[in-house]
């Protein structure tokens, strides 16, 4: 049931198709044009996850700001999807990677928090198999690998990643630093994820998990 209704969700995003003048991010937060994405079929899974994400940072003026969304994450063949509901849940906005291009529709009537691609970005950074392959179980411990530009380091646990950590290799910049919490060892997404970036703190808690077969239309 859950899969066949947001089935009709992203049918309306692609019917709908992307809006060409999206409002813009903040000055804040702004600039993602040199940012890579890795393609969707890297997620080594095909899930559709319903989510609750909670976004802490501080602006301009030194003031606290939090804004907190459902949302539906899909990864289909070529395609992720990442859709931010409304209170009433229909689509707010849609951001979907194709080919190394992102596609933006936003009917929110706000700006978006952060530039679409880094908004994808962070999710890869949650959701993605970094170190090891999407089925595989890491050794307890530490574990480094060279992704790109940015070295990233996981902590393994209980065969589970505990913690990860991505580290620019070209410039100086403050790590990027993810933190997971599991309470269903059958999941594949993390009960929670936190991420803090140099400006912002991302919170991401997974409410539902639907597995799709391979080549799901």
């Amino acid at each position: 049931m859950f899969a066949r209704r947001f089935f009709a969700v992203f049918a309306l995003v692609t019917l709908a198709g992307c809006v060409s003048t999206p409002r813009e991010p903040p000055a804040l937060f702004a600039g993602d044009a040199d940012i890579v994405l890795r393609a969707p079929e890297e997620l080594g899974r095909t899930v559709v996850w319903r989510q609750r994400v909670t976004a802490s940072w501080t602006d301009a003026a030194g003031a606290s700001k939090e804004r907190s969304f459902d949302a539906v994450l899909q990864r289909l063949g070529d395609t992720l999807t990442l859709i931010g509901l409304s209170p009433m849940g229909s689509v707010g906005f849609a951001l979907t990677l194709r080919d190394g291009d992102v596609d933006v529709r936003n009917d929110t009537g706000q700006e978006l928090l952060l530039p679409p691609r880094r908004v994808l970005r962070d999710v890869q950074r949650v959701t993605y198999p970094w170190v090891a392959g999407a089925d595989h179980v890491l050794a307890d411990g530490l574990h480094v690998r060279d992704v790109g530009d940015e070295r990233v380091v996981e902590v393994w646990a209980s065969g589970r990643v505990r913690e990860r950590r991505f580290v620019s290799l070209g410039r100086e910049t403050s790590a990027v630093v993810v933190t997971f919490e599991w309470d269903d060892a059958s999941t594949w997404a993390p009960a929670r994820a936190v991420l803090v970036g140099e400006r912002y703190r991302l919170t991401v808690e997974t409410l539902e998990e639907t597995r799709l077969p391979d080549g799901a239309p």
